[in-house]
């Protein structure tokens, strides 16, 4: 029912993504003579040059596995464990993918290459997110940021968005009040502004900014 961001920022989190998994992947590169240090891992002074290919690939792949668990749907994930349940099981069906893409293709990058891509990717696409939560936190207070919401229908329906606004606090919206057209139900409450005949008016009265029509399907 409510979003956490729009379609512009979704779009703008696939890009950045993209980006992050091809910057994670050159980032391994350069630090796999490092990870020869690691026991176990075979020695390599010098590094053969991924080929361009799976730099387009590996963003694609792993931002297109995010989209199908639904990672970037604001309607979902409203909450942060939510959001990095989502990102870390996407993040691991992306390293399957992509490990076994590599085994019938690109035979000859190093798997000590590719595990320190999957990690330093997943620590990218986590810590963004994160910082995000927490600026956003930080600019909570700003009253300018909070979304006025009327409610058509003071129902049972109308009750339950009511919880939610006030159960999901960290989406700044705030609740103005209820039109409803049952004269018994606007004498017991006082957050019923009117008859849903006068939506206009209070819109304009209050500066409401959402809608949330929770009438009977008739």
């Amino acid at each position: 029912m409510f979003r956490r961001f729009s379609v512009n920022f979704a779009l703008f989190s696939m890009g950045l993504d993209a980006v992050l998994v091809a910057l994670a992947l050159w980032i391994s590169y350069l630090v796999r003579p490092l990870v020869s240090y690691i026991p176990y891992t075979v020695y390599l002074t010098e590094v053969g040059k991924i080929p361009i290919p799976i730099y387009i690939i590996f963003p694609l792949a792993w931002v297109g596995i995010l989209l199908l668990q639904s990672v970037y749907d604001g309607r979902k994930n409203l909450h942060l464990v939510e959001e990095l349940s989502s990102l870390s099981i996407g993040s691991f069906l992306a390293g399957l993918f992509l490990a076994g893409t590599l085994y019938l293709s690109f035979r000859e990058i190093s798997r000590a290459l590719f595990l320190s891509f999957v990690v330093i990717a997943y620590v990218f696409l986590l810590t963004w997110r994160l910082a995000y939560r927490a600026v956003s936190r930080l600019m909570k207070a700003n009253p300018n940021r909070q979304r006025k919401v009327l409610i058509i229908g003071a129902g049972q329906v109308g009750k339950d968005v009511e919880a939610q606004i006030s159960k999901n606090s960290f989406l700044d919206l705030v609740l103005v009040g209820f039109l409803d057209d049952d004269s018994e139900k606007k004498a017991s409450s006082g957050k019923i502004l009117g008859p849903v005949a006068d939506v206009l008016q209070v819109i304009a009265r209050y500066k409401v900014d959402d809608i949330v029509i929770a009438l009977p399907t008739h």
